[in-house]
């Protein structure tokens, strides 16, 4: 799975790998692993390879995931277990939910089935 999420095509799953590299480097905190809020930023960007324009919404994203919290000028990044889980929640999210080219299939398809 962990190779998946650095080949995946969303940078939130190469974040979450880069997220679990850095979390032996920082300070431990509560269960957290403390680390420079500017060493996040740029090393996410940077390893996960994302572009300019999602970042913010990469970040949001790991926020409400749970897996960082901002603290003054530093970030608590969650334990590896929390990760772990929502890295999974990843998995299962890209395997059972239909893209939006399969919802237009289904959509086409209920149509022709309806004018039968």
């Amino acid at each position: 799975m962990r190779l998946q999420n650095v080949l995946v095509d969303s940078g939130l799953g190469r974040a979450i790998e880069v997220l679990r590299w850095l979390v032996p480097k920082g300070k431990p905190d509560n269960g957290f692993s403390r680390v420079s809020a500017s060493a996040v930023h740029i090393g996410i960007a940077a390893q996960a390879g994302l572009p300019p324009s999602e970042i913010s919404r990469v970040f949001d994203m790991l926020v409400h995931a749970g897996c960082i919290q901002e603290d003054g000028r530093d970030i608590l990044i969650a334990p590896v277990n929390v990760l772990e889980d929502f890295s999974k929640y990843l998995d299962l999210k890209r395997r059972y939910e239909p893209t939006d080219s399969q919802q237009e299939a289904a959509v086409s398809a209920g149509k022709d089935r309806s004018s039968l």
